[in-house]
């Protein structure tokens, strides 16, 4: 062994060490110091949605609709529109959809494009459109449209968004993670049929009938879909709808799926590329897919077609995001001594049972989060805004809105939030 290689594994294992031994926390408002928004914006109106995105940040009430520069916290445009439900935003349009239309604008000054009639009671609109392509869910149904003419390609009757966790699939962008990775397929499970489409057509490439009823997510990954159904996990060629395996899980209770991981994280920080490194002088494997159960996590090793039970508690778990060697996931549990509702954020290794950072709060998070250089943000508790250290998952600061998150994303820079009582704060990121 050269002794690079070992200098190169030794480097690596004292920063596992050190994440190791920053402990937990327990934390309240009065041992947390304020979040400090390097400005606000108060809307003076319920919001019903909004999405900051290229350089913009586009605010919904019920009736109308505002565009603000999020750096200044100017206002640049606004238009009226009756019955305003939810956004879109590309790099020069927005559309806005309300009931029985959908509105198209330019970005820079608001200037209609198109308008168009539409069915149903209410749409959600997947926050960006996707390869010229609008996502939305029309009454609890999926809708793929042209985002230049609304043209409807394709309905389906699975929800674009699990209902459980919808603000989250929605906001998070993990909806997406039904798509293959060109952006060219859509993938539903529902029952007994497995269904894949052309994301630029519509068109039906092929239907599989299930010997078990389906109850999962579909999530691609390198050329499979992996979906829940019967107690059992299946695993399918995306190309052809062809069983590659099944695996039966024996879980101390059914498992209750809503969302599959996917295996890395898009966002680098920097003790990302430590782990990626660190992992290919270990030779550890990354081909893994994370699972979410009703009573804790577990994890598909791929190449040994082992699913393994991992960390199994009595909680309500949730991934947020993978950075590679660990998963960072809230846990919305009762505590069993004072018996308050509390959510826990925890950043849990995939190699053995560490818990490198834990902290918990009061309240039910939403899972609502961004993640920074060096933080981690997230909504802990209705309106309560919760920067983390990246590495300990200590608490940094909060910042309160009075009124639950409908929006917590990144642009140009700045941590943009939004509450449903027509708060806005723009946070420096760090």
């Amino acid at each position: 062994m050269s002794n690079f290689t070992a200098y190169s594994r030794c480097l690596w294992l004292v920063v596992c060490l050190v994440a190791l031994l920053t402990g937990s926390a327990t934390a309240d408002d009065e041992s947390v110091r304020q979040l400090t928004p390097r400005l606000q914006i108060d809307v003076g109106e319920p919001l019903v949605d909004a999405v900051s995105a290229h350089g913009r940040l586009f605010a919904a009430t019920a009736d109308e609709l505002h565009a603000f520069d999020p750096a200044s916290g100017r206002a640049i445009w606004r238009r009226r529109i009756p019955n305003l439900q939810s956004l879109a935003v590309g790099a020069h349009r927005v559309w806005a959809a309300a009931k029985g239309s959908l509105r198209q604008y330019r970005i820079e000054d608001g200037t209609p494009i198109l308008v168009t009639e539409t069915e149903g009671d209410h749409m959600m609109l997947a926050p960006e459109p996707v390869a010229r392509r609008l996502a939305a869910q029309v009454d609890g149904s999926s809708v793929i449209m042209r985002a230049g003419d609304h043209e409807i390609l394709l309905r389906h009757a699975e929800p674009l968004f699990p209902s459980r966790w919808e603000i989250f699939a929605r906001q998070t962008g993990f909806w997406r993670a039904r798509l293959d990775e060109n952006n060219e397929r859509i993938f539903f499970v529902a029952g007994r049929r497995l269904t894949a489409a052309s994301l630029q057509t519509g068109a039906v490439l092929y239907e599989k009938s299930l010997r078990h009823a389906a109850v999962g997510w579909p999530t691609y990954l390198d050329g499979s879909l992996y979906f829940f159904g019967a107690n059992r996990f299946f695993c399918v060629d995306a190309d052809n709808g062809k069983i590659r395996f099944v695996s039966r899980l024996n879980t101390p209770r059914p498992p209750v799926p809503v969302v599959v991981a996917r295996q890395e994280s898009t966002q680098r920080v920097w003790y990302e590329r430590l782990w990626y490194w660190g992992r290919r002088v270990m030779g550890l494997s990354r081909t893994y897919v994370v699972l979410r159960y009703k009573n804790g996590l577990a994890f598909h090793y791929r190449e040994r077609d082992e699913t393994r039970l991992f960390h199994p508690m009595p909680g309500d778990p949730l991934p947020l995001f993978d950075d590679g060697a660990s998963v960072f996931w809230l846990m919305r549990f009762k505590d069993e001594v004072d018996g308050i509702e509390k959510s826990a954020l925890m950043r849990m290794s995939k190699y053995g049972n560490q818990c490198y950072g834990r902290a918990e709060f009061a309240g039910t998070a939403s899972g609502l989060h961004v993640l920074s250089r060096q933080r981690v943000y997230a909504e802990m508790a209705p309106g309560r805004l919760v920067s983390f250290g990246i590495v300990d998952l200590r608490p940094r600061a909060l910042y309160d809105f009075g009124d639950r998150l409908i929006a917590l994303t990144q642009t140009g820079g700045f941590i943009v939030a939004a509450a449903a009582n027509g708060r806005i704060a723009v946070f420096n990121r760090r």
